[in-house]
């Protein structure tokens, strides 16, 4: 009997305890580019993907990835990760996408309006399924003169259909459950976004991008109470500058 008894509470304690949360899963960038890419592109659409240059130093703190940008044809155009290859990361559910980002120096072009956007996508038989964030989670890379924190929570609301380049029929949702490509994308306003001529970033003074401390995070619980009732919009976006 007392075994039972035993049993029975053990048996109650362990329903009455959280299930397992997910964890934070957040590049550091600690020791190397871990395997992210560099795009770049040209006014006639050529796009190359090579390995991001990388420095020790100057992040927030330690490593960090950088991109120097210059008045050439070929512009950097995004920062990004084959999930096929690294598999950092998984169902990212419920959760939050973050980078720390700074500029050095001056992006004056293509277009009078840049912003940096957060992309997901996968490649599947079905063809391509991209999402990029809206203008209320993308930042214009010349206000980051210093390390600044940019969050966005994981809802379709968040997210646009990258033009021109989604053929595939996979909801937002069925791709954050199911990720294959992540990372930061660099262009103009949603309306060029596809023109080959408002695609990446120029400088005519020489500038330089710099990406620290990319990946997910849990959301407090006020800020998934909000996700919860879908009143996460603008306010939710945290912006921090930290200087290095």
């Amino acid at each position: 009997m007392k075994g039972s008894i035993s049993l029975l509470a053990m048996a109650c304690l362990c329903w009455a305890l959280p299930s397992a949360a997910p964890a934070d899963i957040v590049e550091t960038f600690a020791s190397d580019n871990a395997t992210w890419t560099l795009t770049t592109i040209t006014n006639t659409g050529s796009i190359v993907d090579l390995p991001a240059d990388w420095s020790e130093t100057g992040g927030n703190p330690g490593g960090h990835l950088i991109a120097g940008v210059t008045s050439a044809s070929v512009r950097p155009y995004a920062f990004g990760l084959d999930l096929t290859v690294s598999h950092l990361f998984g169902d990212m559910t419920g959760l939050l996408l973050t980078t720390d980002f700074k500029t050095t120096g001056e992006i004056t072009g293509p277009a009078q309006t840049r912003l940096v956007r957060f992309y997901v996508g996968t490649h599947v038989t079905d063809g391509n399924n991209f999402f990029v964030s809206n203008d209320a989670f993308s930042w214009d890379p010349n206000e980051d003169d210093q390390w600044t924190t940019h969050q966005v929570p994981l809802v379709a609301s968040n997210f646009l259909t990258w033009p021109n380049l989604n053929a595939g029929t996979r909801t937002f949702d069925e791709v954050i459950a199911n990720p294959d490509a992540i990372g930061l994308v660099f262009a103009s306003d949603i309306g060029t976004f596809t023109s080959n001529f408002f695609l990446g970033f120029n400088s005519t003074t020489g500038a330089q991008l710099a990406m620290d401390n990319f990946g997910v995070v849990v959301p407090e619980p006020t800020t998934l109470a909000m996700l919860t009732l879908g009143l996460c919009a603008g306010a939710l976006r945290r912006r921090t500058g930290v200087k290095p």
